[in-house]
């Protein structure tokens, strides 16, 4: 049944008012009744008692869950998150606008935005990409150096942050930790020493320098020690027998 936009109204107003009234079943049989499944996500963000049920009645209903992940992650909501990921199969390298928000967000950038160190390793864990750029290029590792956070870049060294992705400007991490300088005396500059030491440990080795390749003898072959010397002269072992009419045999 289509439901005309007049009806579609009157059905996220009365599910706006069970959400306002805590009242699931109401909000539950708006839905129902065709409220947008969207609408819902977006009004039930950030609300205390909204039963999880709820948000998975709204997936199974069409809700966006992209939207409901970003959704959940603002508000550190870590059931919601879950179930948007694991139920609504939201895919980790997402670049999406929120409500109420002027641009788009990549994921990795919209979760450090809104840190939660469980959730931020959950998705890690699922599949997000730690070292995911967002604006102008930067991770979450080279934010949390930028901010200062020790703490946090701990947190996200340890899940395998790359201290060597650089942003659009050519920064990266290791080398914004070894010069970022606002002071002294703080938690930052006390702790400067080991969290370089730390993403040191990040970093992969440098592996052996390649062997040149042998020179060509220009046949497209590789040169030996065996190649003839081709200017040295031929020298036989045994002395020809002469035949008839002296001529050497």
């Amino acid at each position: 049944m289509t439901r005309t936009p007049e009806e579609k109204e009157a059905l996220d107003a009365a599910l706006g008012m069970g959400l306002r009234a805590r009242d699931a079943e109401m909000t539950g049989l708006a839905l129902d009744k065709g409220a947008d499944p969207d609408f819902f996500v977006r009004e039930a963000a950030g609300r205390n008692g909204v039963d999880i049920a709820l948000y998975r009645k709204a997936l199974e209903k069409g809700a966006d869950a992209g939207q409901m992940l970003y959704s959940g992650v603002r508000h550190n909501d870590m059931a919601v998150v879950k179930l948007a990921v694991e139920q609504g199969g939201a895919a980790l390298d997402l670049n999406l606008t929120p409500p109420d928000t002027p641009r788009a967000f990549a994921l990795s950038e919209w979760a450090y935005n809104n840190y939660d160190a469980n959730i931020f390793a959950y998705l890690v864990k699922k599949g997000m990409d730690i070292d995911m750029p967002g604006t102008e290029g930067y991770t979450a590792l080279l934010h949390a150096v930028e901010d200062m956070r020790v703490s946090r870049i701990d947190e996200l060294l340890a899940l395998g942050a790359d201290p060597m992705k650089k942003n659009d400007r050519g920064e990266f991490a290791l080398r914004q930790a070894e010069t970022l300088r606002r002071g002294s005396g703080n938690n930052f500059d006390i702790n400067r020493n080991g969290i370089v030491k730390r993403m040191l440990k990040n970093i992969s080795d440098v592996g052996a320098e390649p062997r040149p390749a042998p020179a060509s003898n220009g046949f497209n072959d590789v040169a030996t020690r065996e190649t003839i010397d081709v200017k040295k002269p031929l020298t036989l072992k045994k002395k020809p027998e002469e035949g008839g009419a002296g001529f050497k045999l």
